[in-house]
């Protein structure tokens, strides 16, 4: 829907609002609007505890300060960086590197100072604190902050770019209705991101004990007994009853293949997709950019395909990226810069996960950091070795690894429902295209 030339609305510098909102330039409205300093600049050095420091890193997504991600100076550093002192109820503001992260300083973050990549935002008068963060990171202010760094080139702005941004500003009681039904929003996403990392916490836990202790054996029951005897191995202490296999040894391992000299992939579905390392992630394949081989291009590069029941590896530029294709990209073609493990002899998804874990993948950093063009060859890949349990302990033990991966999903998929959710709000409620209701429950009238 347009507000141009709609009734009961003003034409102003950031667009159309309800005529009885007020624009004002955040430089007019807020009583200091500075930066930081990092603490080396002045002498002083980071350290294990101490007054917290606030970087661009140490804020999430939805206005808060992580302390987990905060680095530490001493009492004295925090004195002598005057400027950096941050109060209860600034907001911060990234100036470089993510540009507009917005995050508001509550009481048990502080004493705290922060670096020059953060301007602070002191706001002062009637202005609700929560709704100037949301309306510094709203679609307007990105924009206008996209079309500042395109024209100054450089992947940051400055303090003065920040104090001639213009808000739009409805009344006190309406800045408050709007910002409670958005920071409710808010509050959902991080449940949903802490049920993630939890989650996360729990997969890591499990991979490590699954792949030492494993999950034990079946009685005649089907019930599943843990490992009593053990013995030692090159990979340090595994059940009794488990071998240690190389990838070599339980499947074969192929390379990809580039496009003949002087052709390209092309937009158009020729119906051969192309599967590069840009379209992976770990666990997959994104399919939203997927490319084609042009069709007098597929018959020269044909051999080179990648199977639904095999799994990829990425060999060159971001090493160890591991995945499955789904199943609309069976058949495609695989990108010379990634291998594919196929023809295997054991259960798939047990072997992909041991590709995740933290042995291989710290294996395959080791290469990355000691090339000077990262690059993992097939014959290292064939060499990478792992405990392997009996057939129907490898099946457990991956079926438990896919049910908490399925729960990964379906919780990403969740707050990708809750991101879009506040997306749309913040596009509605910060124009005024929706009006609050100061007596609804809901507040959209």
């Amino acid at each position: 829907m347009s507000l141009v030339g709609k009734p009961g609305y003003q034409e102003t510098a950031v667009g159309w609002i309800p005529w009885d909102w007020n624009v004002k330039r955040l430089g007019d409205i807020c009583a200091v609007i500075t930066k930081g300093t990092t603490p080396t600049t002045v002498g002083f050095s980071y350290q294990p505890t101490g007054i917290n420091f606030v970087k661009v890193e140490s804020i999430d997504g939805f206005g808060n300060i992580d302390l987990k991600k905060v680095a530490h100076i001493s009492e004295e550093a925090h004195d002598a960086l005057k400027r950096s002192k941050l109060r209860e109820g600034d907001i911060l503001y990234s100036i470089a590197g993510a540009i507009g992260r917005t995050a508001i300083v509550k009481l048990h973050h502080l004493p705290a100072n922060t670096n020059q990549a953060l301007a602070i935002v002191r706001p002062e008068g009637q202005i609700h604190t929560p709704y100037l963060r949301f309306a510094l990171a709203s679609e307007t202010q990105l924009s206008h902050i996209s079309q500042i760094s395109v024209s100054s080139a450089q992947a940051n702005i400055s303090l003065k770019d920040v104090s001639s941004f213009s808000i739009a500003f409805p009344s006190p009681p309406e800045q408050q209705k709007i910002s409670a039904i958005l920071t409710a929003v808010d509050d959902k996403l991080g449940v949903v991101a802490r049920q993630i990392e939890a989650t996360q916490t729990l997969k890591q836990g499990l991979m490590q004990t699954l792949f030492s202790r494993g999950v034990g054996t079946q009685d005649a029951n089907g019930r599943w007994e843990p490992h009593v005897e053990f013995k030692d191995s090159e990979l340090g202490s595994i059940p009794s009853d488990w071998t240690v296999a190389t990838v070599g040894d339980v499947c074969e391992v192929k390379g990809g293949k580039r496009l003949p000299k002087g052709e390209t992939l092309t937009e158009e579905n020729t119906g051969y997709p192309y599967i590069r390392v840009t379209d992976m992630f770990m666990g997959g394949v994104d399919p939203t950019g997927i490319l084609y081989v042009p069709s007098q291009v597929q018959a020269s590069i044909a051999r080179y395909t990648i199977s639904k029941h095999d799994i990829f590896i990425s060999v060159a530029g971001t090493l160890g990226l591991v995945g499955i294709v789904p199943e609309e990209l069976d058949g495609a073609n695989l990108t010379e810069n990634a291998d594919k493990l196929t023809d295997i002899k054991i259960n798939r998804d047990y072997l992909f996960y041991c590709l995740c874990s933290d042995a291989i993948q710290d294996l395959i950093a080791r290469e990355a950091t000691s090339n000077a063009q990262p690059k993992l060859a097939l014959t290292r890949i064939r060499e990478f070795s792992f405990p392997l349990p009996p057939d129907e302990e490898q099946a457990r033990i991956a079926t438990i690894l896919v049910s908490v991966d399925e729960k990964l999903r379906l919780l990403s998929t969740k707050r990708e429902s809750f991101l879009s959710l506040k997306r749309g709000l913040m596009q509605k409620l910060l124009t005024g295209e929706w009006r609050v209701k100061l007596d609804s429950p809901t507040g959209i009238a």
